[in-house]
């Protein structure tokens, strides 16, 4: 009787392949927000409406600029593309005036 022994790298590349759940990739469609967020941001919304919209935003953006700061740091995008070739110009506007030349 003799049995043939496979060599180490044979036997570590031997997988047993289990058998998926049956919903295994039906999950929601990319890009489709959960129904827990879409209902949280609605309820953001009207909030937002109730209290005066724009103008309210306005106010905090006066009244309480890191807050504020902060939430547009919340909602803008993290990363920015362009399709032309030659880039694109960013400016900051920090509402400080630039120093005047010979000031020190």
């Amino acid at each position: 009787m003799s049995s043939k022994l496979l060599p180490i790298a044979e036997v570590a590349t031997v997988k047993k392949e289990r058998p998926k759940p049956p919903n295994a990739g039906k999950g929601r469609p990319k890009g489709v927000p959960n129904k827990a967020t879409g209902a949280l941001k609605e309820m953001i919304l009207g909030a937002l409406s109730k209290v005066g919209g724009e103008e309210y935003l306005v106010r905090q953006a006066e009244e309480n600029p890191t807050a504020f700061l902060s939430l547009i740091a919340k909602v803008l995008p993290t990363e920015l593309k362009s399709s032309d070739p030659g880039g694109f110009l960013v400016r900051v506007v920090t509402g400080v005036p630039p120093e005047e030349k010979g000031e020190a």
